[in-house]
């Protein structure tokens, strides 16, 4: 299991990784029903290309940026899945912007394992 933080407070998830938090200050949002079948189609998806430009952009090996991508897949899940806002760790995020960047892919991801989009909100700089 991955490490996440509420993004209101960065209170950390529970240790199993459930999130079994609550965000005082986090509107709820809408969330799909956890499955272990959902979980493991998420956790199948390959892009080669992605994983490629991970390992490029960040100089880590293509074993590496394969596992950061799995950590992302993994993350996607569970915003998906939790009623309050998370944050990634920063593997998972960096994974994140990448796979960003294939926009049809990723929109495509999203709306085919979770009927939705998952939007990025950045922590906010000006504070």
């Amino acid at each position: 299991m991955q490490d996440y933080t509420c993004n209101q407070n960065d209170t950390p998830c529970g240790q199993d990784g459930a999130c079994n938090w609550v965000c005082a200050d986090a509107p709820p949002r809408q969330v799909i029903a956890p499955s272990p079948e959902l979980y493991a189609k998420v956790m199948a998806y390959q892009h080669e290309e992605l994983v490629h430009r991970i390992s490029r952009d960040h100089s880590i090996a293509v074993a590496t940026a394969r596992d950061w991508f799995k950590q992302g897949l993994d993350y996607l899940y569970r915003a998906a899945t939790t009623s309050y806002p998370i944050s990634p760790n920063a593997s998972a995020d960096n994974a994140w912007h990448a796979f960003l960047l294939y926009s049809r892919d990723y929109r495509e991801f999203c709306q085919g394992m979770f009927g939705m989009f998952i939007d990025h909100f950045p922590k906010p700089v000006l504070k």
